[in-house]
């Protein structure tokens, strides 16, 4: 009776999904740039074929995180709803480093939809849904703000950023709102250690969105060189301001320059830290 006990209790942690093999899911593949750093796992999603009726036959909107050199379901993403083709759903994976953990965006149209962190251990999966503290911080700025949402690992904290505003549709004569979302949640403390939104100008909207941009691919699809991506966020750190802030950072940005060299190879080290420490920057006001 106790192993049965403590059989079950292992199975009902809350949010959390056992590693248990699970078979593959028939007319399911492996969705585009959603595949960890290591290569074992990925984001599988139904693939299907449009009748002459408009339908899909079979048609599972169910995603499931999958070991691909098993080819074995791990769990499955709760709430989740994509499938191909889909032109109204996108989804994408941002994985850490470590291949440990991976955040799952789902965007529709002009807005994001859902924000899963998927945790991964010896034992299990563990989901922890991220949308609804940005979906209530935009919500008490303005009821009609939309935006889409990206994310990226710092450690073992999750940067989660969104720009939004409540005109997507960019009407002329319609005044529009415009916002920046950054919050930081923290995968070790299991919490939120800041969630916050400043309104923000079209210009300041317009260096932003460079950031952001360069966030929306991985490594392997990255489109934006290391230099672009940093001049970016350090163009968005002058749009935002303060001025006496920013006169701190350029002087700081001037000797650091003063330090960089080569070789290359030591050079793109060096730039991919001062990015990061740059990014950092934008999640503090």
């Amino acid at each position: 009776m106790k192993a049965f006990a403590l059989l079950l209790v292992c199975f009902v942690v809350a949010g959390a999904s056992p590693v248990k093999a699970l078979e593959w899911p028939l007319k399911y593949e492996v969705e585009e740039g959603t595949v960890s750093p290591d290569g074992r796992f990925g984001i599988i999603v139904f693939h299907g074929e449009i009748s002459p009726d408009g339908e899909i036959e079979g048609l599972d909107e169910a995603n499931y995180l999958a070991d691909l050199k098993t080819r074995q379901v791990v769990g499955r993403i709760r709430g989740s709803s994509y499938f191909w083709p889909h032109n109204r759903v996108s989804l994408n994976a941002v994985w850490s480093p470590d291949s440990s953990r991976c955040v799952v965006l789902y965007h529709r149209r002009w807005w994001f939809e859902g924000i899963e962190l998927l945790e991964i251990g010896p034992s299990r999966m563990k989901q922890t849904n991220l949308r609804g503290e940005v979906r209530d911080s935009l919500l008490k700025a303005g009821k009609d703000l939309e935006g889409g949402a990206v994310a990226h690992f710092d450690g073992c904290l999750v940067r989660i950023g969104c720009l939004a505003d409540d005109n997507p549709k960019a009407f002329e004569d319609r005044e529009t709102h415009r916002v920046f979302f950054t919050g930081t949640y923290d995968c070790k403390a299991r919490g939120w250690l800041s969630a916050d939104v400043r309104p923000v100008t079209l210009s300041q909207f317009d260096a932003l969105l460079e950031v952001v941009s360069s966030w929306q691919t991985g490594p392997e699809e990255q489109s934006f060189t290391p230099d672009q991506r940093l001049n970016a966020v350090y163009q968005a750190l002058r749009a935002i301001g303060p001025v006496r802030r920013f006169s701190t950072l350029r002087s700081q940005q001037r000797a650091w320059l003063a330090s960089v060299g080569p070789p290359e190879k030591r050079r793109r080290v060096q730039v991919e830290a001062r990015i990061a420490a740059l990014e950092r920057s934008l999640w503090t006001r």
